[in-house]
């Protein structure tokens, strides 16, 4: 490890110019590849897990130590999950920190509770991993630069709501683009086509 930090540290700099160089190195040689397949949409995507599994090395390489925790709270007849990252180093004790949220979706079919509250708290960890580390999502396929966010010129389609799940079939791209523009199934709508 030795090595490894003596290339990256500059001599007598301050513990938060030290965390803040380890943090960008990491950042920097990060790599979380879509080893997840999702059969139903077609597309390859990054799990929280994923990213984890791609973090740790690096994390004993440069002395770090991440936490993940998660708040709960019910905010307009909503469910909200707050995840937070945290990193710190342990030799300084100098830390930063990134929060994502996720709301429970009104349903989700062949999930129970549990499963429900367990995804959204792996989502929003996965985006707030995402924002503390720099990982480009923009071709992310569960995110709307990722996926088809226009709708085929003929024919029937379904699209969905990535903010809360909910899906609808259009019959053409003239009701979708209407639809879209009064859709109020949450407050922030954001709308991918299947």
């Amino acid at each position: 490890m030795a090595n490894v930090l003596e290339s990256v540290l500059q001599p007598e700099e301050s513990a938060a110019t030290v965390f803040f160089r380890k943090l960008v190195e990491v950042q920097k040689r990060l790599k979380a590849p879509k080893n997840q397949w999702n059969g139903f949409g077609k597309y390859h995507y990054r799990s929280c897990e994923d990213i984890l599994e791609g973090l740790k090395p690096l994390l004993e390489e440069y002395d770090l130590l991440l936490t993940l925790s998660d708040e709960l709270f019910f905010l307009e007849g909503w469910h909200y999950v707050k995840a937070t990252a945290t990193v710190r180093d342990v030799v300084s004790g100098m830390s930063a920190s990134i929060s994502a949220y996720a709301r429970e979706p009104q349903d989700k079919k062949g999930s129970d509770q549990s499963q429900v509250t367990g995804s959204c708290s792996s989502y929003a960890r996965k985006y707030a991993l995402a924002g503390l580390f720099l990982i480009d999502d923009n071709k992310d396929a569960d995110t709307s630069a990722g996926q088809n966010a226009n709708p085929p010129e003929s024919g029937s389609f379904i699209a969905h709501c990535q903010t809360c799940g909910k899906r609808y079939e259009f019959q053409s791209r003239e009701q979708y683009m209407g639809f879209i523009k009064q859709a109020n199934c949450c407050p922030n709508p954001s709308w991918v086509v299947d």
